[in-house]
C-alpha cells in the first residue's frame, strides 16, 4: 500500500510539474509578444501601368505595395507612392521630348522603410540621358520622409563627405570597378568646397514645386539635374548630376549613427 502510494505521489507530482512549467513558458511568450514592437508583414512591391489622355501612346510606372496586412496604411502609402510618380508629369508631357517610363528599383524594403528609384530615359537625339526621381516612405505611418526629418546634423555629414575617408560609390563610374569607383568619387567630395555641398544637400529638400521640368533659364535645379537622396539597406546615398553623369556618393548607416547625424528611429 505504501508503494502504491509512492508511486501514485509521483505520478501526481510529475503533472503538476509539467502542469506549471507549461503555464510559466506560456506566460514568458506572452509577455515577450507583448513587449515587442509589432510591424507588418513584409510586403511587396509592384508597379502598375498608367498614362493620361495627353500621353497618347506613351505611359509610365507606379510602383506600389500589397499584403501590408493594414488595408488603411496600405491606402495611403499606394496614393503617395502615385502622387510622387505622376505629379510632376501634369504640367507637361515629357514624353513629348522623347523620354520614356523604365521600372521602378527598390533601393531599401524594410518593415521601416522603403525607399524607390523611378528612372526616365531619353530616347531621342545623339546622347542618351535619364531623369532619376526618389521616394523614401515611412512604412509605419504611410508619410514620405523629407531629408531634414531623416538628418540630424547636417555640418557632420558635409564634413564626412570632404573628408571622403567613408564615402563610397555605386560602382559604376569605372565599368564596375568597385574601388576606382570610390576613389573617384572621394576626390570629387574632397575638391568641393563646404558651400559646394551644402548647396547640393539643399536641392534635396525641394519640393517638387520648386524644381522645373526642363531648363527655362530661370537658374533653379530640373527634375533631370536635381541633387536627390535614398536609403538602402546599410547606406545613405545623395545623387547629383554634372554634365550628363550622375554620380552618386553614399556613407554607412553605422558612420552616420556614431557620428550623430542621421535619424535611427527610421531604421
Amino acid at each position: 500500500m505504501n508503494l502504491k502510494r509512492k508511486w501514485l505521489y509521483i505520478i501526481l507530482s510529475s503533472v503538476f510539474l509539467c502542469l506549471l512549467l507549461l503555464t510559466v513558458n506560456n506566460f514568458i511568450m506572452k509577455e515577450q509578444k507583448e513587449n515587442s514592437t509589432e510591424f507588418p508583414a513584409l510586403y511587396t512591391v509592384k508597379y502598375t501601368e498608367y498614362k493620361e489622355r495627353q500621353w497618347d501612346k506613351f505611359k509610365i510606372y507606379v510602383p506600389y505595395v500589397e499584403k501590408l496586412g493594414d488595408q488603411d496604411l496600405e491606402m495611403t502609402i499606394n496614393d503617395v507612392l502615385k502622387k510622387e510618380a505622376v505629379t510632376w508629369l501634369m504640367d507637361d508631357n515629357i514624353f513629348s521630348k522623347g523620354y520614356q517610363s523604365k521600372k521602378p528599383l527598390v533601393k531599401c524594403q524594410s518593415n521601416q522603410i522603403l525607399s524607390i528609384e523611378l528612372s526616365y530615359r531619353s530616347v531621342g537625339g545623339r546622347f542618351t540621358s535619364f531623369v532619376n526621381q526618389f521616394i523614401t516612405i515611412d512604412m509605419q505611418t504611410g508619410r514620405k520622409i523629407t531629408y531634414k526629418e531623416l538628418i540630424k546634423n547636417e555640418r557632420k555629414l558635409i564634413n564626412l563627405l570632404r573628408d571622403g575617408q567613408t564615402v563610397f560609390s555605386d560602382g559604376t563610374i569605372y565599368d564596375n570597378n568597385q574601388k576606382e569607383s570610390d576613389d573617384y568619387i572621394r576626390k570629387r567630395m574632397g575638391k568641393m568646397s563646404e558651400d559646394d555641398i551644402e548647396d547640393l544637400l539643399n536641392q534635396c529638400m525641394l519640393s517638387q514645386e520648386n524644381v522645373s521640368l526642363y531648363d527655362e533659364g530661370l537658374g533653379k535645379p530640373t527634375v533631370g539635374t536635381r541633387t536627390d537622396f535614398f536609403v538602402s539597406e546599410d547606406a545613405f546615398t545623395i545623387t547629383y548630376v554634372e554634365g550628363t553623369y550622375h554620380y552618386y556618393a553614399s556613407i554607412g548607416l553605422e558612420k552616420l549613427e556614431k557620428e550623430g547625424v542621421i535619424n535611427m528611429d527610421y531604421f
